[in-house]
């Protein structure tokens, strides 16, 4: 399995722009999710570029005026860290709420091989990132920190809730690796 955990070097303007995307003039869309027992939960989702609909080894298409800076952050990152990026797939920004259930349903992002890049936006308690082997077995858990960032290679995860009255918000960019 194939895993970095660090923090992103931001630069003011980028510390600028993840205020604007906390505050309420950031624009948000809500969409339905089913859970494990196909309960429905709710996410507030900015697409920031589409995944290719027919499931191909191909780059998305750019739906928003904020995919180069959050481009900027992941590349930044993905620098500091060696790790090589091709294409890339999908990138979001994601908002949870605390919820009833425990977490997320367990899935993939691709059918296809792919790495994930979470990045956590903001402060919360709970919410934490898990990753499972191809069992379903708990092989790891990413604990949120303010800026920090993952990468694992595509495997089966999920995310626990956070606490109540709190927001989960983070940054998704799924990719390949040269």
């Amino acid at each position: 399995m194939f895993y970095v955990e660090d923090n992103c070097n931001l630069t003011v303007e980028q510390l600028n722009f993840l205020q604007h995307v906390l505050s309420t003039d950031f624009p948000w869309y809500i969409q339905k999710e089913k859970n494990s027992d196909e309960s429905i939960f709710y996410v507030l989702g900015h697409t920031l570029m589409r995944k290719n609909s027919k499931n191909e080894l191909v780059s998305g298409t750019i739906h928003s005026p904020y995919y180069d800076t959050c481009l900027d952050i992941f590349k930044n990152f993905c620098l500091k860290n060696n790790i090589e990026v091709d294409k890339i797939f999908r990138a979001a920004f994601n908002c949870t709420f605390n919820s009833k259930y425990n977490g997320t349903r367990i899935h993939v992002d691709h059918e296809f091989e792919h790495k994930n890049f979470i990045f956590y936006v903001n402060e919360f308690t709970a919410g934490e990132t898990c990753i499972y082997d191809y069992k379903y077995e708990l092989v790891k858990q990413s604990k949120p920190k303010l800026h920090n960032a993952v990468v694992f290679s595509g495997e089966s995860h999920s995310h626990n809730f956070c606490s109540p009255n709190e927001r989960r918000v983070i940054l998704v960019i799924t990719f390949s690796s040269k």
